[in-house]
């Protein structure tokens, strides 16, 4: 039986939902082998290339993209991730600036523009990406949380607990921005809040290192020595007394 290449592609694109990366990367490549110019093949053997995390290939297939197709707008986009996942931040925002010349309300591309300039410790370029991500989609907890780091990098502690808590309305459960508002609040001397933070953390996973270590340094501060010597016992009753080191060093 001969299998045109749209039901191969569309096979393709079948084994990407169901996250069968390296038999869709098969796919593509034998459709591409038959049909150089084949965008579609190219641009999703480039996704499924990314997903398992070989980003200097899936930036050679968006690169064939571009060759064929030089305003393809996701094609660019996806050379920003890979570049910006193999650490070349300025190429990076090279390609999304591109892409937002196609298309500039695309809160993605704000939003990653933003990551890239905050790698490169461009915090007030990064914020104002933030804020444009935000504008235009204004419940992206991605954004609220990134912002949040930034803010609180640059001692900002007010504004990235705000950041921090529109992060949590969007997502109760999205443990970084909670982690990081405790880690806000101890910085803002608010430690009973904080404590909040990291016991919440711990019931939703008890195996939580970070919050059990962060806990134990705000009960610490709280001049509450019983209650983090119980976190200690509770801390080595869950890990090896290896990892108590970490605490010690970290406080003493």
């Amino acid at each position: 039986m001969v299998i045109n290449h749209d039901e191969a592609f569309q096979r393709g694109l079948g084994l990407i939902k169901q996250k069968r990366y390296e038999k869709s990367i098969n796919v593509f490549n034998k459709i591409v082998d038959k049909d150089p110019g084949h965008t579609g093949a190219l641009f999703n053997r480039g996704l499924a290339l990314l997903k398992i995390k070989k980003p200097e290939e899936a930036l050679d297939s968006f690169y064939q993209v571009l060759h064929l197709e030089p305003e393809n707008f996701d094609a660019l986009y996806k050379k920003g991730i890979a570049l910006a996942t193999l650490g070349k931040f300025e190429a990076a925002l090279e390609a999304y600036d591109n892409a937002l010349e196609i298309n500039p309300e695309n809160p993605k591309i704000w939003y990653h523009k933003g990551l890239a300039f905050a790698e490169l410790e461009k915090n007030e370029a990064s914020i104002l990406c933030f804020e444009k991500a935000l504008e235009l989609e204004p419940e992206c907890g991605s954004a609220w949380y990134a912002r949040g780091t930034v803010t609180g990098k640059a001692g900002s502690y007010e504004e990235a607990l705000e950041c921090f808590e529109h992060a949590l309305e969007i997502n109760p459960k999205n443990a970084d921005a909670c982690y990081s508002k405790g880690l806000v609040l101890a910085k803002l001397e608010k430690y009973e809040k904080a404590l909040e933070c990291f016991d919440s953390l711990i019931r939703e996973n008890p195996r939580h290192k970070d919050a059990w270590k962060q806990k134990y340094f705000s009960l610490i501060k709280l001049g509450k020595n019983e209650e983090a010597l119980e976190c200690v016992d509770a801390f080595l009753r869950k890990f090896p007394v290896s990892e108590l080191l970490s605490i010690r060093k970290a406080y003493f």
